[in-house]
């Protein structure tokens, strides 16, 4: 892991409207401070509504916020929770369509290649109205992995991926990892967790309640020292 700082978050707060007819402002975010080094692999922890969107909207500018700043050094490519694509165009026309918008390189090369690393390559020629949730997040990983960015943010990249497409995409986010990709990542599933972050930072009620930094070796350690027990003390449960 290098030294280099490519994403810097600094005194960060953030609101959003709530209401429809007498609205107000909700602050979602609270003097958030956070360092993330290259090649660093990421998990970003907490309870429903803790935070953590906000933060990755805040982070690639789709959200703006009310006080502090954030600095990123590199290019950035995001995958949200839910991805939403075109319904009517097939699989390889989006990442077709996505790499020029991205000056991708050899696109045609990388969509075959990425198809099959990810295994949808049978559903290539599939309109995305047409392919599973599971199908549908492995579309958008490849999108988002095409382009090579130098820092990847995933809101919560193992949702509705059924027990074979989570030990997939887990072993790809391990590869990107270990060749030096910087990866933020959210997600609910612990013990999935552990297999890929190197540092977990747990957030609550919109501040940063916990940081540490995570040997992937520890995962053979007394539960006792697993994050689950981090995550378990930090939201109370």
């Amino acid at each position: 892991m290098s030294s280099h700082i490519v994403l810097r978050m600094r005194d960060v707060n953030m609101s959003v409207r709530t209401g429809h007819i007498f609205t107000k402002r909700k602050q979602v975010l609270r003097n958030i401070n956070i360092d993330i080094r290259k090649g660093e692999c990421v998990a970003y922890l907490g309870a429903n509504g803790a935070g953590k969107t906000s933060t990755f909207k805040a982070i690639s500018g789709l959200s703006s916020i009310d006080s502090g700043s954030i600095i990123k050094h590199g290019t950035l490519s995001i995958m949200p929770e839910t991805p939403y694509f075109y319904k009517h165009i097939t699989c390889r026309d989006l990442l077709s369509l996505m790499g020029k918008l991205n000056t991708v390189d050899d696109i045609n090369q990388k969509i075959d290649a990425w198809s099959h690393r990810l295994n949808i390559t049978p559903i290539m020629d599939k309109r995305i109205g047409q392919c599973s949730k599971g199908q549908v997040q492995r579309v958008g990983l490849a999108q988002v992995l095409m382009s090579e960015p130098d820092i990847v943010i995933l809101d919560e990249p193992l949702s509705g991926l059924d027990p074979v497409g989570r030990r997939l995409v887990i072993s790809v986010l391990l590869e990107q990892s270990m060749s030096g990709q910087t990866i933020l990542f959210s997600s609910h599933i612990i013990d999935d967790v552990e297999k890929i972050c190197t540092r977990a930072i747990f957030i609550r009620n919109g501040s940063i309640a916990h940081d540490e930094f995570v040997k992937r070796e520890q995962y053979r350690t007394p539960p006792q020292t697993a994050l689950e027990k981090v995550f378990m003390d930090v939201n109370q449960c």
